[in-house]
């Protein structure tokens, strides 16, 4: 298929808004709009034996625990169960709870903020320069 057939084949401008209106979950009101209640909702469904041999398996390789909690947030968002305010604030508490089922199993968990030994050398390099002119 040439270039200009593809154009042809993709959407034209405005045609989104021309669907059905809450064709998507995210597009409909939000399940739980309590950010308490949505909070229990995470910590219920992490707690799950089949989500939580899935943590369990994804911690035991080495998967940052924020990227994961950000993941099930987006997810959640996605299926249309909070908005994205109300997900801001679970957050830490998805955090939390993974950070607590990895030390229950005794999993040697990665947050995913740490800094890399290059970036710390790096930022160390930078003082030291810094330092340097000003004198």
């Amino acid at each position: 298929m040439s270039i200009q057939e593809n154009l042809f084949q993709s959407a034209i401008p405005g045609q989104s808004l021309t669907d059905t209106p809450k064709n998507f979950p995210w597009e409909r009101p939000a399940e739980y709009t309590d950010p308490t209640e949505a909070a229990r909702f995470e910590l219920k469904r992490l707690n799950k034996p089949e989500a939580l041999d899935s943590v369990l398996a994804l911690l035991q390789v080495g998967f940052p625990i924020i990227p994961l909690a950000e993941t099930i947030k987006t997810n959640s968002q996605a299926e249309g169960l909070y908005n994205p305010d109300v997900g801001l604030l679970i957050t830490p508490v998805i955090t939390q709870q993974l950070v607590s089922t990895a030390e229950d199993a005794g999993i040697d968990y990665v947050m995913g903020d740490e800094e890399s030994e290059e970036e710390r050398s790096e930022k160390e390099d930078q003082r030291v320069d810094a330092i340097l002119q000003k004198n």
